[in-house]
């Protein structure tokens, strides 16, 4: 008997592996900006106007605290030129007890004590702001100074002759003018330094005792 025979199948042949297909990659869009809606526009609205209110309202407030402190100095000012303005006279009278000092007293200690005080209050008033008005043999100036009297003479420039009341300053305006007494100059000469008041005399003539007996 014959032995069966096996089916032989064929056999299939293997297909090489395919490789699997990669997805291309898409370029990224840009993110979509989201619409504000009608409410969201209210807000930022309503933001905008407070944030603009508060810068305003800051700026106001610095004005202000400006025009404060100027109105405070202003104030200060002019109190302290009051004061000062009713001291003058009491000045005034020490100047002139100073320049009619008799010859023979000019060594009393009571007459060089006055003269210190009026030193003194000189200094105190530079101190605080308040200057002299140079007035003598200076071109005559209306702002600076009141003339009382008027010489006649030659030539074309008006000058101080005689200052007959110390005029003064405080910081950068007229505290007082100078009561002056003017005439022509008929050279036109440059301007002479300012004669020294009697006042002045008898506190150099303290000044230079002083000195003498410290050496």
């Amino acid at each position: 008997m014959s032995e069966p025979q096996e089916d032989i199948q064929p056999q299939e042949e293997e297909q090489p592996a395919q490789k699997e297909e990669q997805p291309e990659e898409q370029p990224s869009k840009p993110p979509v900006k989201k619409r504000q809606s009608k409410r969201e526009r209210q807000l930022q609205q309503q933001v905008d106007d407070l944030t603009q209110d508060l810068q305003r309202e800051r700026s106001d407030f610095a004005n202000y605290q400006r025009r404060t402190e100027a109105e405070k100095e202003q104030i200060m000012s002019h109190a302290k030129s009051e004061v000062i303005t009713q001291l003058l006279p009491v000045l005034d009278d020490l100047e002139r007890a100073l320049g009619y000092i008799p010859e023979e007293l000019r060594d009393n200690t009571w007459a060089q004590g006055v003269g210190k005080v009026y030193e003194r209050a000189q200094e105190t008033m530079r101190d605080i702001g308040i200057t002299r008005i140079d007035a003598l043999h200076q071109p005559f100036d209306p702002e600076l100074h009141e003339a009382v009297e008027f010489e006649d003479g030659e030539g074309s420039q008006e000058v101080v002759t005689e200052a007959m009341r110390t005029g003064y300053m405080f910081e950068d305006r007229v505290l007082r003018p100078a009561m002056v007494k003017v005439g022509k100059d008929p050279e036109q000469s440059p301007q002479a330094p300012e004669q020294a008041t009697p006042a002045d005399e008898s506190n150099a003539e303290t000044q230079s005792e002083e000195a003498g007996n410290e050496s």
